[in-house]
């Protein structure tokens, strides 16, 4: 089940004015008063940062989200279960995208028996949440036993080898955070004693937002600029070309749940590749695009 968490972020403000109250007490010599601003930078930038990446949902979103849990928890038939979906999606709608809701809205299109819809947010819930075992179990339900999580790595996949350890929104907020540290040790090292201390940790922290800021480029690349999809009706017959005049592109229909890569777009038709199988055309409307 998904829970909104809210977090409490404090506040740089009330630490800077302590800083400054101590300050009253005992006079600060020249090379301290220079550490106390770059210490005050430094918190600044992390606030802003983490202001900026968390936004806890208000009271409106919380309480849509515990109405379409509760009527999925009372369906009892796929078209309550189909409801229930419907008030996920509207949650979705105003631009919260998050794995928790997306696994839930996966959850009800699999128990409205809408395998192919399930699959889809399935798949999209576990690059938020990567290493979370009950979407990676109900996607392997979906998918069945003999379909594996994962299709083809590419070479960045070994290269980058804790891609799938990091959620995809999380690997820019550490990127914005390394760097900001990557900053405040250069600010430190400028202004205080131990610069060598400080200049290497600011190397340092510059090597690990490189590292975060190519790892997230390449999720951005993976999940923004390539589009995925799956077939959602039970039999879905691929054509050579954007018409139905065309021959079949494979030897047997696509079923439901059947994965592809988005290559084109012409009018209502679509042109796929499925891995291990070639390319082909489908309708729009017997597919979902994520």
């Amino acid at each position: 089940m998904f829970i909104f968490e809210q977090k409490e972020i404090v506040s740089v403000t009330g630490m800077v004015a302590a800083c400054h109250r101590r300050s009253d007490d005992k006079r600060l010599r020249p090379a301290d008063r220079r550490g106390g601003v770059a210490c005050a930078l430094g918190l600044l930038i992390l606030s802003l940062i983490s202001s900026g990446c968390q936004r806890s949902p208000d009271a409106p979103l919380v309480a849509r989200f515990q109405i379409a849990q509760t009527a999925f928890e009372q369906a009892d038939t796929s078209e309550e279960f189909l409801k229930a979906a419907s008030l996920f999606q509207e949650i979705q709608k105003t631009g919260i995208v998050n794995g928790g809701l997306l696994y839930n809205l996966g959850n009800a299109y699999m128990k409205a028996e809408r395998r192919g819809r399930a699959i889809a947010c399935y798949r999209q819930a576990l690059r938020y949440r990567p290493r979370d075992p009950y979407v990676k179990a109900n996607l392997q339900f979906a998918l069945g036993s003999g379909t594996p999580l994962r299709g083809r790595r590419e070479v960045l996949d070994f290269v980058l080898f804790w891609q799938d350890w990091i959620g995809y929104s999380t690997k820019f907020q550490l990127t914005a955070c390394v760097g900001a540290l990557a900053l405040l040790g250069g600010l430190a090292g400028r202004f205080l004693a131990a610069r060598r201390l400080f200049y290497n940790l600011a190397c340092g922290s510059l090597v690990v937002m490189l590292m975060l800021a190519g790892s997230a480029g390449y999720d951005w690349y993976r999940f923004e600029w390539v589009e995925h999809g799956v077939i959602v009706s039970e039999r879905v017959e691929a054509r050579k070309g954007n018409s139905k005049s065309y021959a079949p592109a494979f030897n047997q229909p696509l079923t439901e749940g059947t994965e592809f890569r988005l290559l084109e777009s012409r009018g209502d038709w679509r042109r796929i590749r499925i891995e291990g199988s070639g390319e082909g055309w489908i309708e729009s409307q017997w597919a979902v695009i994520y």
